[in-house]
């Protein structure tokens, strides 16, 4: 039965999920298309007043293409607490909860659907930020233009970033992409768990449920801040170039399994609240 509840779930929000990402694709196309005019003709003609203001032109295009991109990101993690509000406690929710399925069962195919389109989603903006940043790396040092080469050289620079760690900043990195991929679904579980809280509250339980997110999110961030804190002081105290670099990563490393620490939280939380709390009228 969770395969069913998969299945419709990701067909369900991939009407919206893959709007997003045609979006995002048409956004990225016309920032590379901007970047060439515009640092193109400052390549040509950097010292006028044209290649000034076209300059000028190309960093505010820069400006709202990351805005842009940003809003799709947000986008796509507004509507799946709106479809998850509405699918489990709104008109939807009364036949939601009496389909032969558990509570598990439930939470489980909408966590599984919103982490993975969570991470599409990320990835997304990840490699339009990447080809922007080659299309003007291309401009800017590729007598053509030539937006591809300039992809080439970015990539080539990461892989040699990567090549140059020691083994254990190498392991880092490797955590530190497997914490994206877990934190993804454990975002979505304190999101929904959010939610789900919001329906102990006899009035108001959407603006509960927001508020209860936002508390969330500052737990979230209180602890994050500490085990920061006490990084920052090492990173202080360290001069070498690869120490540094451990110790922003392992920063990061803290943060993100304080996020994934509370995402099974709050994914018990959520069972809990819909077994025992649950009040639809």
């Amino acid at each position: 039965m969770l395969g069913k509840l998969f299945k419709y779930e990701w067909k369900s929000v991939s009407r919206i999920g893959g709007l997003l990402l045609l979006i995002a694709g048409g956004i990225t196309i016309l920032g590379m298309i901007t970047v060439r005019l515009s640092f193109g003709h400052v390549m040509m003609d950097e010292d006028s007043a044209m290649g000034a203001l076209t300059a000028v032109l190309g960093v505010m295009g820069f400006m709202i293409f990351c805005l842009c991109l940003a809003s799709i990101s947000y986008g796509i993690f507004i509507y799946l607490g709106v479809r998850f509000y509405k699918t489990m406690y709104g008109d939807e929710g009364y036949l939601t909860h009496t389909l032969p399925v558990t509570n598990h069962q439930l939470l489980l195919s909408k966590i599984l659907v919103g982490g993975i389109w969570s991470i599409l989603v990320a990835l997304t903006m990840a490699l339009a930020m990447l080809l922007f940043v080659a299309s003007f790396a291309g401009t800017a040092t590729i007598a053509d233009g030539s937006w591809w080469v300039g992809f080439a050289d970015v990539w080539r620079g990461i892989f040699e970033t990567f090549a140059d760690m020691d083994a254990g900043s190498k392991a880092r990195a490797v955590i530190v992409l497997l914490l994206f991929l877990l934190t993804a679904f454990a975002s979505i579980a304190g999101l929904y768990g959010s939610i789900t809280m919001g329906q102990l509250f006899k009035k108001h339980r959407g603006l509960m449920a927001i508020i209860c997110y936002f508390v969330y999110l500052f737990v979230v961030w209180l602890i994050g801040f500490v085990g920061g804190i006490f990084m920052s002081i090492n990173l202080a105290l360290l001069s070498d170039e690869s120490d540094v670099l451990t110790s922003y990563m392992d920063t990061y490393i803290i943060g993100q399994v304080v996020i994934l620490i509370m995402g099974v939280v709050m994914y018990f939380v959520a069972h809990y609240i819909n077994e025992q709390k649950l009040n639809m009228e």
